[in-house]
């Protein structure tokens, strides 16, 4: 838990209303190498959060929002993982969390990835493109 940063938050957390947010303050940064389908993907889910919160306003939903979840996640349940490598430690949180991996069937047999989407860009009226004549 964090330091309380005014008098106001002290008395919030005594009576158990809320505990004081986190500023970028409280954070440190780390650099992680995602792949670009996790990227997109962190920023997929956070806007589809963001679109579908009951309450507007206050603090954002992020792509760095979902990866602290997920790393408070991991750490949750350290005791239960194991693995000499990124592969077995996945498949060792997949089963901690009851969920089958991508690229894997419930037997643990390698099935083919999933095609990916293709992407169709069409012009704007009134634009012109390379090629097109005037």
């Amino acid at each position: 838990m964090s330091t309380p940063r005014s008098f106001g938050d002290l008395i919030r957390n005594a009576e158990g209303l809320q505990p004081p947010q986190p500023t970028n303050q409280d954070f440190h940064p780390k650099y992680v190498p995602l792949r670009p389908d996790q990227i997109t993907n962190l920023d997929v889910v956070a806007r589809e959060l963001m679109a579908a919160r009951d309450v507007k306003g206050g603090p954002r939903i992020t792509a760095n929002t979902l990866i602290r979840v997920a790393v408070d996640a991991l750490i949750a349940q350290r005791d239960r993982l194991g693995g000499d490598n990124e592969a077995a430690l996945r498949r060792s949180y997949y089963a901690v969390l009851n969920l089958t991996p991508e690229g894997e069937s419930a037997e643990g047999e390698e099935v083919p990835a999933p095609p990916a989407p293709m992407s169709i860009t069409f012009p704007m009226p009134g634009s012109k493109s390379k090629g097109s004549r005037s």
